[in-house]
């Protein structure tokens, strides 16, 4: 029983490290997330009819095959949009901790690897590729970058702690102003793609269901807007 228990004494780094990680998983997850709603998109812009009136295919429920995946796409664009102000709120946390450390390149090392799910072998390139001897010595390289990657957990749970530390009120001011931030950031790369689109593809099905592209000689424009043909959002 002693053994077991000084055996599994907590780290000074565990908390922070387990905040970085939880970063990361939720990161993936969103992209994972947004992969997922490519595929379902590009389902439904396969079907040819571009009114739910009339389709084959219905459920036990009277619903049809079309209208359950436009009610699973809704869904899906809610929790996409719910996880990514979660991590916009997380990361701006973690930034302005990171933003405080002294070391350049304890900076670089927790970025990397956390903020862009760059692999060890990608860190150790990006902080030594540019010595002469690397090439020759790359496993010295790469076990000075988990080295570095440990005491930049040191500095950064350090600064975390004395965070903590201070007042109530000044964590709580803190904390509306690092949500604020968050959400007046723009948006990366896929995620800021994804909202703009949902804006373009939300006014383009509400004139449909208005009727405003289904009438006359069919403009072409609005047609593929009503056949849910897979808008060009997620290329970034």
């Amino acid at each position: 029983m002693h053994k077991n228990s000084e055996a599994k004494q907590p780290k000074e780094t565990d908390e922070i490290k387990k905040k970085l990680e939880s970063y990361a998983a939720l990161h993936r997850r969103i992209d994972n997330q947004i992969e997922r709603l490519e595929n379902l998109e590009a389902v439904m812009g396969s079907i040819s009819s571009p009114s739910f009136d009339g389709i084959s295919g219905g459920g036990g429920d009277g619903t049809s095959k079309q209208e359950r995946q436009v009610i699973q796409k809704v869904t899906l664009e809610e929790t996409i949009r719910r996880m990514i102000a979660d991590e916009d709120q997380e990361r701006s946390e973690l930034e302005a901790l990171i933003s405080e450390m002294e070391k350049p390149d304890e900076q670089t090392v927790l970025e990397m690897h956390y903020f862009d799910a760059a692999n060890w072998w990608t860190v150790c390139a990006a902080l030594h590729g540019s010595r002469e001897d690397y090439d020759e010595h790359e496993q010295r390289y790469l076990k000075r970058t988990f080295k570095l990657h440990g005491s930049a957990l040191q500095s950064l749970a350090k600064i975390y702690r004395a965070k903590q530390s201070n007042s109530n009120g000044d964590n709580s001011t803190s904390r509306q102003q690092i949500s604020n931030n968050a959400r007046q950031k723009p948006q990366e790369g896929r995620r800021r793609a994804f909202f703009v689109c949902q804006k373009k593809y939300a006014h383009t099905q509400e004139k449909a269901a208005d009727g405003a592209l289904t009438s006359t000689q069919g403009d072409k424009k609005g047609q593929k807007g009503i056949k849910g043909d897979k808008p060009p959002c997620y290329s970034v």
